[in-house]
């Protein structure tokens, strides 16, 4: 079974939560200008940044592939950034 058939008749904003901000070991974001246009990933970093303030431990891994600035997304979380095909290191 896919994922996408996994959460069919799911209530997303519960099953979300529990994921980001509590069964999965760590949170990859990966914020582009199509991640920032969709609705669903405000409430997924919101569950993320619960568990990470909550477990005192390293837990989203921030992948910024837009260099102008994204809302919501805290300026104390590392991050890389990718130009072209090139990454460096970035806060915020």
């Amino acid at each position: 079974m896919t994922e996408e058939a996994s959460l069919w008749e799911k209530n997303l904003t519960e099953h979300l939560h529990k994921v980001y901000s509590g069964s999965a070991r760590y949170c990859v974001m990966f914020i582009s200008k199509h991640y920032a246009a969709k609705v669903w990933p405000t409430h997924e970093r919101r569950s993320a940044f619960e568990k990470a303030i909550e477990s005192k431990e390293e837990y989203i891994c921030r992948l910024d592939l837009m260099t102008q600035t994204f809302p919501d997304c805290t300026s104390t979380l590392s991050a890389l950034t990718c130009v072209g095909n090139r990454l460096r290191n970035s806060s915020g």
